[in-house]
């Protein structure tokens, strides 16, 4: 790993240099954070995917050791090399959503398997997408699970949780092993891990071996299967599942519980670092269900800014989509309604502000009488299945210009 180069970018640049780690030891990808929002964009990225605009900043591509760099002056334009995520990358078609139970689930179902199943005629199917290593991971795949040694589960509210994507993982003082099995319908994964001052090796399959000391999110590439082994301090936030053939790929970072100030409270370079590695077409983010009693309009402002900024540093011609989230028993009282009401224009001034879209949930499931007596929702809070169906077919609805 080129550290003198990596220090040279850091003092030239400081918070406008993002790096990236590659497995290899030889690869550092340095690109600019852009220092504001994109507009919505209205053209295909799957047309014109391996370019990369840079407004500006620097591209630094270090490859076997050797660097090459571009320095674009601010307000110009110019194509820089592809980068090493993008070219392997760019022809699945991504989305990221996230990031409590009204995305991950509840009772058995979700709405993204029915979002999957209305686009996958048209876009393909890229793979089961994001398996965080993790029981409610492998659960949410039919997968097995295991790990060794010294390697245990760590979740949202913990150091380690604050530099992983869903806030879940498993990390290892003094080595250990892992290896996950099933579900079918992919051929390859990417394996993600943590780089860190002192981190230790991580050897996966044929993936070869992984130094992890350094900073930032890096990966390790492995076909069939996933064998791994460490040693010394290593933290593993799981695997993107893909097939050999381009497709659409579904990113869950939702959890059940997750409230927005927590996300918010994570380590933002990392998010950044995360959405350039994933370089999402479609962001869907339903978030504050979980805060409601706690914030105010101001504080879910700053929240979901702060969140929709590294993301969008990271992946600068995704599409984000902020969804308001469906009316639910603690919603019908005069409290409640206002404080939702408060937070509904909270979203339509972001969005307006930033190029953003809003999908409306209560178009689909209506107000929270209804869709109990429907039985759209099975709870106080969360969609039955009959109400996931709807809301899926709808947000791909909704989302299917931009995955075009």
């Amino acid at each position: 790993m080129c550290a003198f180069c990596g220090t040279i970018v850091g003092q030239l640049y400081g918070r406008h240099a993002l790096a990236l780690l590659r497995p290899s030891g030889v690869t550092l990808w340095v690109l600019p954070v852009p220092s504001r929002h994109h507009s919505r964009r209205r053209r295909s990225r799957k047309s014109n995917r391996t370019p990369l605009l840079v407004g500006a900043g620097l591209a630094v591509l270090l490859l076997g050791g050797a660097a090459t760099a571009w320095v674009y002056q601010e307000g110009s334009e110019a194509t820089a090399a592809k980068n090493p995520v993008q070219s392997d990358l760019a022809p699945y078609t991504v989305v990221v959503a996230g990031i409590d139970s009204l995305t991950d689930g509840a009772g058995g179902t979700d709405w993204r398997r029915y979002f999957r199943q209305e686009l996958v005629g048209e876009l393909g199917d890229g793979g089961p997408g994001w398996a965080s290593f993790s029981e409610r991971g492998a659960e949410e795949h039919g997968a097995d699970f295991k790990y060794g040694g010294t390697f245990r589960p760590f979740h949202l509210n913990t150091p380690h949780g604050s530099s992983s994507l869903d806030g879940e993982g498993i990390a290892a003082s003094d080595g250990g092993t892992f290896a996950w099995s099933g579900p079918e319908g992919w051929d390859k994964a990417r394996i993600f891990y943590r780089a860190q001052p002192d981190g230790g090796t991580l050897t996966c399959g044929n993936g070869g071996v992984a130094d992890t000391s350094g900073s930032g999110i890096g990966w390790i590439d492995v076909r069939g299967s996933i064998q791994c082994s460490a040693s010394g301090n290593v933290t593993a936030f799981g695997a993107l599942l893909l097939s050999d053939e381009p497709g659409l790929v579904v990113v869950n970072m939702a959890r059940g519980g997750r409230k927005l100030a927590d996300v918010a409270a994570q380590d933002s370079e990392l998010r950044t670092q995360w959405f350039a590695a994933l370089l999402p077409d479609v962001f869907l983010l339903n978030a504050g269900t979980n805060d409601w009693r706690d914030d105010t309009p101001a504080t879910h402002e700053a929240g979901l800014r702060k969140v929709i900024q590294a993301a969008h540093r990271g992946a600068p011609e995704m599409q984000t989509y902020l969804v308001e989230h469906n009316a639910f028993g603690g919603t019908q009282d005069a409290a409640g309604s206002e404080r939702h009401l408060a937070n509904a224009a909270v979203k339509k001034g972001l969005a307006r502000e930033l190029g953003l879209s809003v999908i409306e949930v209560r178009d689909v499931l209506g107000a929270y009488s209804s869709a109990r007596a429907s039985g759209l929702i099975m709870d106080t809070v969360h969609p039955s299945d009959q109400g996931n169906q709807l809301l899926g077919r709808h947000f791909a609805r909704q989302v299917r210009d931009d995955l075009q």
